[in-house]
């Protein structure tokens, strides 16, 4: 029996560029909650704006990322760069959040044309939400939908 992995790819951003946002910060870090079902997770697809990626992403509620799930960096020329989980991840329902960590060499992250809502700032001792950037962060979840296994027909 041949199995073919259907992904789909999560979003809250409306897809339109609108500029870029940087952390100066070694302590600071931006997010943008992804909310989900059951999935298992793959990797991000982030919408860089150059430099050095220090990729992040958490489980969190309804006050931000309080889980760190997987971290580690690349770099990321300008355009859609891949993140690729070392081993994907089984999620239950809920928040997702991806992000990157501040500090020099800086990296620039891409932002959609209006705030949402679901971009988040980490300021060194507590996740708030991020009023401001313009804009929500264009990262995006690639994800395997969990559903009903059927077994053979007969």
């Amino acid at each position: 029996m041949v199995w073919l992995l259907a992904l789909d790819t999560l979003a809250v951003d409306d897809g339109v560029e609108a500029g870029t946002f940087f952390l100066p910060e070694s302590a600071w870090a931006e997010a943008v909650r992804i909310p989900h079902d059951s999935v298992i997770l793959h990797g991000f697809l982030y919408r860089s704006g150059g430099g050095s990626l220090r990729w992040a992403a958490w489980e969190g509620g309804a006050l931000g990322p309080d889980t760190l799930l997987a971290s580690d960096s690349a770099d990321a020329p300008e355009g859609w760069v891949w993140v690729e989980l070392a081993e994907p991840l089984s999620l239950s329902p809920g928040n997702l959040y991806a992000g990157w960590l501040g500090g020099e060499p800086l990296y620039y992250q891409y932002y959609d044309s209006r705030n949402d809502g679901y971009a988040w700032f980490y300021d060194g001792a507590r996740w708030e939400r991020d009023t401001s950037a313009p804009g929500d962060f264009l990262i995006r979840a690639v994800v395997e939908a969990v559903g009903v296994e059927e077994g053979p027909q007969e």
